[in-house]
């Protein structure tokens, strides 16, 4: 007799928001705690990738009776392209920038250097919307930092979308590096 595992008739689509955190070591990753409106990051386009990567290590005996594998470590990645953003949330995502306003206050400034840099790290939270006819929320989390090189394209035709990369790093306290979290409605 088969067994089915969770709904089969779910079809998750849609698009969905980025909420950051900064994080401070030893902190608990709550991501219904991070993704509130005070950590919005912004809207995606192009959709959110999110990547989980096993390494394993395969022990075999030289007659092929016995065989095993073992994961050793892994890695996780969140990307996307971020849709809306401003300086300030430029700003949040860079360990080497540095935000300032100017004397009269009505000017954001980011000066971007180089050097030797710690990465900041952060609870990033991607939030999938609300299914209404399932009433689900899925949201993805990790501690990160955002690894990817910054790029903007200013067209006449295109709206300038960076893309944000997250690699996942654990908490200090076991070896989670990537949470997943859904909300379903009462049966």
């Amino acid at each position: 007799m088969a067994t089915t595992v969770g709904n089969t008739e779910q079809v998750i689509m849609g698009a969905g928001k980025w909420y950051l955190k900064p994080y401070t070591s030893g902190e608990e990753l709550d991501l219904s705690t991070v993704a509130v409106e005070e950590n919005l990051l912004g809207y995606t386009q192009g959709g959110a990738t999110i990547d989980y990567t096993p390494t394993t290590y395969t022990i075999e005996d030289d007659i092929g009776m016995v065989k095993r594998t073992f994961m050793t470590t892994a890695t996780a990645s969140m990307k996307t392209g971020l849709l809306t953003f401003d300086v300030q949330s430029m700003a949040a995502l860079l360990s080497v920038g540095q935000l300032t306003q100017d004397t009269e206050g009505n000017k954001n400034i980011l000066k971007l250097g180089g050097g030797r840099a710690e990465l900041k790290r952060f609870m990033v939270v991607f939030e999938y919307e609300k299914d209404k006819e399932n009433g689900l929320y899925i949201r993805v989390g990790m501690i990160a930092s955002n690894t990817a090189a910054m790029s903007f394209a200013f067209t006449k035709d295109k709206e300038t979308v960076p893309e944000i990369s997250f690699e996942g790093g654990t908490n200090g306290k076991d070896d989670t590096i990537l949470v997943f979290e859904e909300d379903v409605k009462a049966a």
